[in-house]
């Protein structure tokens, strides 16, 4: 009985997988181990994306806000130096409008310019 429970034991099917395994591992691990770093490169990579889009949109909203606030500081005479404030203002919301793509957004951005404009004008 021994002996049979032995040889049962040596041809068994999952005895069998268990000492092929390593051999089988051995063949697909590289694969699996590109397959798994091309994934994570691609996941960082969209994230990347994503992020940069979204620190670009904050950055031009933030543009047009304070746009208007150093319009109003320029009606009001508070810098000293009107031309370089109007060029730093208008080369900002100049990118605004080359790059955005929200339509409210470029809507506030041409508004602006203008009122800039009309401002700096008036001085």
């Amino acid at each position: 009985m021994k002996a049979q429970r032995r040889h049962d034991l040596k041809t068994n099917t999952l005895a069998t997988t268990l000492v092929t395994l390593p051999s089988i591992w051995r063949k697909i691990a590289g694969r699996v181990i590109l397959i798994g770093t091309l994934t994570l490169l691609a996941a960082l990579f969209a994230f990347r994306l994503w992020t940069n889009s979204r620190d670009a949109k904050i950055r031009m909203r933030d543009e047009v806000e304070t746009a208007r606030e150093d319009i109003e500081k320029i009606r009001y005479g508070q810098f000293a130096d009107v031309q370089d404030a109007y060029e730093k203002k208008a080369g900002g919301l100049a990118d605004v409008i080359d790059n955005s793509k929200d339509p409210k957004l470029l809507a506030q951005a041409w508004i602006e310019k203008g009122d800039l404009n009309l401002v700096v004008s008036q001085t």
